[in-house]
């Protein structure tokens, strides 16, 4: 007998009450594999390998388990989940079937239908040809993609969240998060809906919403995994990998085989310096799931953490077939490389990057920093300038105009570089990181009255981020140029109050403290 034939007749039976009394064998089929082989829930999982069944008591209903459909947004380094929902296999409504296929099913769905039939209704034309269809916990008709609610009577809630879920499988993130924001609006006591779009807000970078959203699904269902989990992931995006680990705890003592909770787990042992045991939990995981994305990634990345380069890069390499046009996963690989010692191998990974990757500011940053190691200045700098142009974070800003500015040091370019810091002092007027580098190229002309706008430079820094302890000392050096030892002396001593232990100019600054004292 065909499998779809006999999965759909194992479906009879089990819609008619009837329970088969055979052991189990090859022949056998889960729940899962009946929900996985109808047509709404094939088509989608054909369309996007992100979704995935799982059986599961939905909020610790003894009555029944039911088929868990979520997505996991496993292209993204912390894997959120979205549900589509609990599901069952129901006979389609039969308002839903139209009549000439009434016909054909029977109002009781009659076993006497011959298997080619049964094949026939499992590979649709049309939606409402279907016999068979997938209700979800709310008792919605879980329609095909594209198509229309089956019943009439259908909640708004339901079809938004449907239709939410669709659209992340089409990668438009806002309209999910619009479709989703709708669901809430109108069922706002469903975790399912509060956990969808606290995941969406939360890789939207809203995290504040997003965990409003995600505290309120665990208040309706405290026991959720995906919620503890997606609040988990949220902890780490936002730093704090103990509340991680508490979370992900939680939900793997719920469902110990859910492994986005496994992921988070793991992700916050290696987030809190435990690389090794991260890297362990990856390594079991891929021996029963080899091609799972997320998995390699996360082991990819212990690899890197617990400094075993060449396994690092043999497994990146790998990520980088699965997905070629990853740029991530391009300037990882490029790391791995680097450290192997292959300069050469890690300029053109991320050369490959700045390609995939072309409006990340990233790639050009890595791939200048490279370029800089193997003395191609003129090459790095043109990468650092399209880095400024993209307009990156204040971190990734910080990195790019203190390389560039090296660069034009290192180049003899000090006219460039005073051009180039004042401006950036201008346009980044509240950035201490431009004010900073301002000071510092100051400090390295020869003109009248660049000795105190360096001064002067340093203390806006100052003003703005009162931790920059190496502006104290800068500062020190600059007083003391200046003969204003009482100020040097000052600078010095909070510099020598503030800076960490091992601060390779303490010594120095000890140093010039006493030649200075000793003068007065």
């Amino acid at each position: 007998m065909p499998r779809d034939a006999f999965v759909y007749f194992l479906v009879f039976l089990i819609l008619t009450g009837f329970k088969p009394a055979f052991s189990a064998s090859s022949e056998t089929v889960t729940s899962k594999e009946i929900v996985s082989s109808l047509f709404p829930v094939r088509a989608r999982m054909e369309k996007d390998h992100r979704i995935r069944l799982n059986t599961e008591q939905l909020n610790q209903d003894p009555r029944e388990p039911r088929v868990h459909i979520y997505m996991v947004l496993s292209e993204q380094a912390l894997p959120y989940t979205v549900s589509l929902g609990w599901v069952r296999v129901v006979r389609t409504p039969e308002s839903a079937i139209s009549e000439e296929k009434k016909g054909i099913l029977g109002k009781s769905l009659s076993v006497s239908v011959p298997f080619k039939k049964h094949a026939e209704l499992l590979h649709p034309i049309n939606e409402r040809s279907r016999g068979l269809s997938i209700e979800d916990e709310n008792g919605f008709i879980i329609a095909s993609p594209g198509m229309k609610p089956l019943t009439k009577d259908y909640r708004k809630a339901d079809y938004a969240g449907m239709t939410g879920f669709d659209q992340l499988s089409e990668r438009n993130l806002k309209k999910a998060e619009k479709f989703f924001s709708q669901a809430v609006s109108e069922d706002p006591g469903s975790a399912k809906f509060q956990n969808n779009i606290g995941a969406i807000l939360s890789l939207l970078g809203d995290y504040s919403e997003a965990s409003g959203h995600l505290d309120r699904a665990l208040r309706i269902w405290p026991d959720f995994p995906s919620a503890l989990t997606n609040r988990a992931l949220l902890s780490l995006a936002i730093g704090h990998p103990d509340l991680a680990l508490k979370d992900a705890g939680k939900a793997l003592k719920i469902d110990p085989a859910f492994l986005p909770a496994r992921i988070a787990s793991a992700r916050a042992l290696l987030e809190t310096g435990k690389a090794e045991e991260a890297m362990s939990m990856a390594a079991e995981m891929k021996a029963s799931m080899p091609g799972e994305w997320q998995i390699l990634l996360l082991l990819g990345d212990a690899q890197l953490a617990a400094r075993k380069y060449s396994e690092a890069r043999e497994t990146f390499k790998r990520l980088t077939v699965l997905s070629p046009g990853n740029s991530d996963l391009m300037m990882k690989l490029a790391k791995a490389e680097e450290q192997c010692g292959n300069l050469d191998d890690a300029i053109e990974r991320a050369r490959r990057a700045t390609i995939t990757g072309a409006k990340d500011p990233r790639s050009h940053i890595l791939l200048a920093r490279y370029l800089e190691a193997n003395q191609d200045l003129n090459a790095a700098t043109l990468q650092l300038e399209r880095a400024m142009e993209l307009n990156p974070a204040p971190a990734l800003r910080k990195s790019a105009m203190g390389a560039l500015l090296r660069i034009l040091v290192t180049r003899q370019k000090l006219d460039d570089a005073d051009l180039l810091s004042k401006k950036w002092s201008k346009d980044y007027d509240k950035d201490p990181a431009a004010q900073y580098n301002r000071g510092w190229i100051l400090s390295q002309l020869d003109r009248p009255g660049a000795l105190e706008e360096a001064i002067e430079a340093y203390k806006r820094a100052l003003s703005i981020d009162s931790s920059l302890v190496q502006a104290h000392y800068n500062l020190g050096l600059l007083y003391a140029k200046s003969r204003n030892n009482e100020m040097a002396l000052s600078e010095l001593r909070s510099y020598l109050k503030e800076a960490p232990d091992g601060d390779s100019d303490r010594e120095q600054a000890r140093d010039l403290i006493g030649r200075l004292s000793g003068k007065n």
